[in-house]
């Protein structure tokens, strides 16, 4: 993959061209097609992607997905974890600071935002947000959703206005799985046995 800083490589099992199966919305795929595609107006626009839903919901896949798509069209791409860049902002590893990571990234995957929060963490999102915010650098977010509203008064509590002048200038792309196309590969794997 061009263009990505060693320490905030995809993960391995997203890394490759077809990662795999994908059971989530397919609605939300095309949104993540619609947004790479016109990636540069987002790129230059700060324009924020906002990739929420329940556990296995193709999250992390969709995001992984985009990574690559824009990697492929010349952009400094980045993965991390809300843990590891708290860990990037507090203990600078590999020649890797935070204030580069943010500085250096077109394009920043921040994956399971909303797990293992603490003050440190949520100091590092809303640094992270602010910053790439004021310079009108496209950040997407990960996080876990439950459809009752409780994961935007979540963000709101732990970060107040930081979250809010987020979804501002983000697109919001909720993700579910297909339980028919989760029941039916489950069976295909069956059948191998």
């Amino acid at each position: 993959m061009s263009k990505q800083m060693e320490p905030l490589k995809l993960p391995a099992r997203f890394a490759k061209d077809d990662p795999g199966v994908y059971f989530g919305c397919p609605k939300a795929k095309k949104a993540v097609n619609k947004y790479a595609s016109g990636s540069q107006p987002a790129f230059i626009n700060g324009v924020n992607l906002y990739l929420n839903g329940p556990t296995n919901s193709g999250k992390t896949y969709l995001a992984c997905y985009l990574l690559r798509k824009l990697a492929s069209q010349g952009f400094n791409v980045g993965y991390t974890t809300l843990s590891e860049l708290t860990t990037f902002m507090l203990q600078p590893t590999d020649g890797v600071s935070f204030s580069r990571i943010l500085r250096e990234t077109d394009f920043l995957v921040i994956d399971s935002a909303d797990e293992g929060v603490n003050e440190g963490s949520r100091l590092a999102l809303s640094r992270a947000i602010t910053f790439r915010r004021d310079e009108a650098m496209p950040t997407i977010l990960c996080s876990v959703h439950e459809d009752d509203g409780s994961e935007d008064a979540y963000f709101t509590a732990a970060l107040g206005d930081t979250f809010a002048r987020f979804l501002d200038l983000a697109i919001n792309v909720p993700c579910s799985a297909d339980p028919f196309k989760v029941a039916a590969y489950l069976k295909s794997l069956k059948s191998l046995k």
